[in-house]
């Protein structure tokens, strides 16, 4: 039992693991220390009894299908699989052809083995597992390497823990599937596929856990849990695990191509590990997979995840030709390692595309140890092609820096495509502030560099070195505090140094490479800045500079490169948004520190370099200075130039320049400096249209239209000729209300339903009393947006009837009690956020009616009426969550008063089987006194405030109401009423239909 738990363990931390997924934050997340023991029993609730025992014995339901099977084999509708502790010379389960389907039973395979190909299934064609509902376990199954004697052939073991075949399916599964402990002498720990493995429409969890491959044949022990030639992962909506396996290349896969598409549920590899004693050239690589063609990451609206993979050579997560990841949802690279290629490593003249179209595309934490530990995220070889972009409101994230070092033709594009005109961030946010080295802070660019659309932002310390530097207009670079621009020479013996550092053990060069800055430019045409992140208090200027040369341990200044800002200078926040709503700019400004230019004056440096002679003479003759920034196009002034919403104000930048003596440090070569500082004079507040909202303020017109719908549920005034004692009513309503737009704020659709209960007494001369009780569901959706609220109402009535003169007039009171709670959820459609906020409102209504009864003619009743109707209501205040959090509170309670009048007429038919009254009333509704519903509204990141109100409503309403109530019973009747109201801006119907109960 301790041999079989201790095989289970790997798979029990992975099943924890699905029942309770890791959140892959920024930071770095460590494996659980140990695992209890009694997890088996909570987590593998069907494995098979015969498992509990002390000692696992060899057991096998198979019926025959044994080593010696051959042909085309199907296994389906088993109850319950299972064999374990088989041992043949030949696979345990052996044909030309492998279906596992239909079985109904849990599948248990532990602990088989073989000296040949496939541990427990061998095929020399197709392996399917498929369309099995129950949990299937495939665990500590073995493939030994040896060479055996069976029947006079001599049979090599080539791989394949759990299954050897051509093509491997496994397809359309729901139950979950795990792969742990098992282990091949050569390629594929689990399955090794010669031609392709698919995993393909699978609703449950699929896991590979610590499967691995021995280290006796370097060249072939390869996919520590799959090797195959092609692997698709297509269409699953269960989650696939790759942890904790181990091949010397490819530690959880190896293979020629691989497409992950279409699956909707997350896929994680983690804790993969591709290692051998003896790295040699190629060997050791790709900590998670190793893929010698391509590797496709499309259309996946589930995350990927590469976490803590490791690779003792290259591509701690991933060792490729050619990546491609787009239109999918986020993909992780976390504290990944490797001798060379933390995250990824680019190979063989490759082709990689990291476009983050619908979700981020995040490299943090990743490292490399070729000299020393530091941070990078990835290594491009000789001749390969990078290309990064970001659709609007997504983001390539690189809190590594990248090496793009080796020479290639292609230039790194930056945003290529039309779409792509979101952000490429290169941070050290989660960076530790001690660390200040460059290895650790900046990305190496040494070939031509374009920046086509979109923004290339660097922020957060920091940097990008640039040999070429090229920005298309309309595009921006956005710089953040303490971050810099640098200049960076490229190598000219690139043969000699990519023989160097491919082939050898250590990045040792072969032959010292030179390196020039000639052609060195970097351009920039669209300069922003992370406007929030200067104005913290410990912010630093972003930088831009020429990096000085290295004379044999005394730098010089480097004269060749040429640095060009021109265009408007912008202010943006880490959105590309505008960043005036800034609580920092809510008041005055001064001296803050924005940009810094070092360089030097080229031909003072010209001049410092000549002989002793030449120098003389120069000094004699006056020149021009000529810098190696140049910024007579650059228009910082146009910060003032643009409208915007938020904290208003006028800047005042201003240059403050000067030079130093030329020293000889690499601090001190350059020796002229430059640093933009501006003021800022604070005015007012400005809020941003899409912060304001009318919602809040029209529940409270919603909350108006559900207590008048509760209140007319109560007896009508003409109720009381044909009324017995009393009696008891129940009733559904419909409420639709349509709110035009006016005065610039935006109207307004209300549906609304619910039920009502009432019961009324009456006395003999007509007095009445009754009560009402009303629940109403409704919702309330802007006319020009989708931001919406979701309302439920809880109403409460009181009616009195008092008949004076005889019955000629009639005085009716009605007042009723609303509480509503309400969720509101506002969407930014333009950057993909929302927010909401739960709030409740409080609403009170009365009304007083007098009715006229005309004398009745025959079955006709006719009775004018005047009422005059009042209600007041507020909100509470609230504060919302989610983004651009706002805080509502009632300024201004809604005040309405009408004075409906009109006339109803009645008319009784007795003649029929069933007695029917027929009801019609028609009614102009003006508006006494009102007073707009105000919300004061806070932005709580600027701290801006401002009032929202409600949309405007006519003061003039006609009415009509028709209602039949027909007694189908001698106590019991049905009715059904509508009531509509129109308006110049809203129209709004009422459905009423009920039974009562008379006595």
């Amino acid at each position: 039992m301790k041999t079989l738990r201790l095989f289970l363990y790997p798979i029990i931390y992975v099943s924890s693991f699905l029942l309770s997924p890791i959140v892959y934050g920024k930071t770095s997340s460590t494996l659980p220390p140990s695992i209890p023991r009694d997890m088996i029993d909570k987590l593998f609730p069907q494995l098979p009894k015969y498992l509990e025992t002390e000692k696992l014995l060899p057991k096998n339901n198979l019926h025959g299908l044994t080593a010696l099977s051959s042909g085309n084999l199907l296994i389906n509708r088993y109850q319950n699989l299972y064999c374990a502790l088989d041992y043949s010379l030949k696979s345990t389960i052996t044909g030309d052809s492998v279906t596992l389907e239909d079985n109904t039973g849990y599948v248990c395979f532990v602990s088989n083995s073989s000296p040949v190909a496939g541990g427990l299934i061998s095929a020399t064609t197709n392996v399917c597992i498929q369309n099995n509902p129950a949990n299937q376990y495939f665990i500590d199954n073995k493939s030994l390497r040896t060479t055996v004697s069976w029947q006079d052939q001599s049979i090599q073991a080539v791989g394949g823990g759990v299954i050897y075949c051509d093509n491997c399916q496994i397809n359309n599964n729901r139950g979950s599937i795990y792969f742990g402990q098992n282990s091949t002498s050569q390629n594929g720990g689990a399955i090794l596929a010669k031609t392709n493995c698919t995993i393909t429409n699978n609703s449950a969890p699929i896991a590979f856990v610590n499967n691995f491959t021995t280290r006796l044949l370097a060249s072939e022990s390869n996919g520590g849990a799959i090797c195959t030639d092609t692997f698709d992962i297509l269409q699953n909506c269960g989650p696939i695990y790759f942890i904790s396996n181990q091949a010397i290349d490819g530690g959880a896969c190896q293979c020629s191509t691989i497409n992950i598409k279409k699956n909707t549920s997350n896929i994680y590899f983690r804790n993969n590990k591709s290692s051998f004693y003896k790295i040699s050239n190629n060997e050791a690589s790709g900590g998670a997979i190793r893929c010698s063609s391509a590797l496709n990451i499309i259309d996946n609206p589930g995350a990927v995840y590469f976490q803590d993979n490791f690779a003792s050579k290259q591509g701690g997560a991933l060792s490729v030709v050619n990546l491609t990841i787009q239109s999918s949802g986020p993909v992780y690279f976390t504290n990944n390692h490797a001798n060379w290629g933390a995250g990824i490593i680019l190979q063989n003249s490759g082709t990689a595309k990291l476009f983050a179209e619908y979700g981020d595309i995040v490299f943090e934490n990743n490292s490399v140890f070729t000299n020393y530990t530091c941070r990078n995220a990835i290594h491009c070889t000789p001749n390969t092609t990078l290309q990064l972009g970001a659709r609007k409101n997504y983001c390539v994230r690189f809190y590594d820096p990248i090496q793009h070092e080796h020479t290639t033709s292609i230039p790194l594009a930056i945003n290529p495509n039309p779409e792509h005109q979101g952000i490429v961030l290169f941070s050290a946010a989660y960076t530790s502030e001690s660390i200040t080295d460059a290895d650790n802070l900046t990305s190496k660019l040494r070939n031509t560099t374009n920046l086509q659309r979109g923004v290339l932002a660097i922020e957060d310390r920091a940097g990008a070195a640039f040999y070429k530097f090229n920005q298309t207009s309309g595009s921006f670079v956005r710089l953040g505090s303490a971050s810099s621009i640098s200049t960076i020479q490229t190598f000219q013996n690139q043969q000699n140094l990519s023989e160097s550092i491919e082939v050898e053990d250590s990045p040792t060069l072969l032959v010292t490479p030179r390196i020039t800055s000639q052609g060195c430019s970097i351009t920039i045409n669209g300069l922003a800045l992370n406007l929030p992140t200067f104005l913290k208090s410990s912010a630093k200027p972003a930088k831009i500079f020429v990096t000085p040369l290295n004379n044999r341990g005394s730098f010089i200044p480097d004269t060749n490169p040429t640095i060009t800002i021109s265009g408007p200078l912008t202010f943006l926040n880490e959105e590309n948004e505008s960043p005036y709503d800034s609580l920092d700019l809510s008041h005055s400004r001064t001296h803050i520190p924005l940009l810094y230019l070092i360089d030097t004056d080229k031909n003072a440096a010209r001049i410092n370099s000549h002989s002793e002679e030449t120098h003389t003479e120069s000094l004699q003759t006056k020149t021009i200075p000529n810098y190696s920034i140049n910024i007579s196009e650059f228009d910082v002034g146009a910060v003032n130039h643009t409208k915007h919403y938020g904290h208003q104000g006028v800047w005042s930048p201003y240059w403050h320049e000067y030079t130093t003596t030329q020293g000889s440090t690499y601090e001190t070569a350059n020796n002229h400096y430059r640093v933009l500082y501006a003021d800022w004079a604070y005015v007012g507040y400005i809020p941003d249209p899409k912060y304001r909202t009318t919602l809040v303020a029209n529940t409270l017109w919603k909350d108006f239209y559900t207590t008048v719908a509760s209140m007319r549920s109560l007896p009508s005034i003409s109720e009381c000729e044909n009324s017995s004692f009393g009696d008891v009513r129940g009733q559904a309503l419909g409420i639709l209300t349509r709110q035009q737009s006016r005065d610039s704020l935006p109207g307004f659709h209300a549906n609304a339903a619910g039920y009502s209960a009432s019961s009324s007494i009456q006395s003999e001369i007509g007095h009445r009393c009754a009560f009402n009780f009303a629940q109403i569901f409704s919702n309330l959706k802007n006319k020009e947006t989708d931001n919406k609220v979701n309302s439920k109402n809880y109403v409460g009535g009181v009616q009195l009837r008092m008949p004076w003169l005889h019955g000629r007039l009639i005085t009716t009171i009605n007042s009723a009690m609303s509480y509503g709670s309400h969720n509101m959820k506002t969407l930014y459609t333009e950057n993909n956020k929302q927010s909401e906020g739960k709030f409740y409102s409080h609403s009170c209504a009365g009304s007083v009616n007098f009715s006229l009864p005309l004398q009745k003619v025959r079955d006709l009743t006719v009775i004018p009426f005047v009422e005059v109707l009042a209600l007041r209501g507020v909100v509470s205040s609230f504060l919302e969550s989610g983004d651009y959090v706002r805080q509502f509170a009632t300024d201004s309670p809604l005040y309405h008063i009408s004075i409906p009048m009109g006339i109803f007429a009645q008319i009784c038919c007795s003649n029929g089987r069933l007695p029917t009254t027929w009801e019609c009333e028609l009614a102009y509704q003006p508006v006494g006194y009102l007073k707009q519903p105000k919300i004061a509204t806070t932005l709580i990141v600027s701290k801006g405030s401002w009032i929202d109100e409600g949309t405007p409503i006519s003061r003039n309403t006609l009415a009509i109401k028709l209602g039949n109530q027909t007694q189908i019973l001698k106590h019991l009747s049905i009715s059904v009423n509508y009531q509509g109201s129109l308006s110049s801006t809203t129209l709004t119907n009422y459905l009423k239909s009920g039974a009562m109960l008379h006595f």
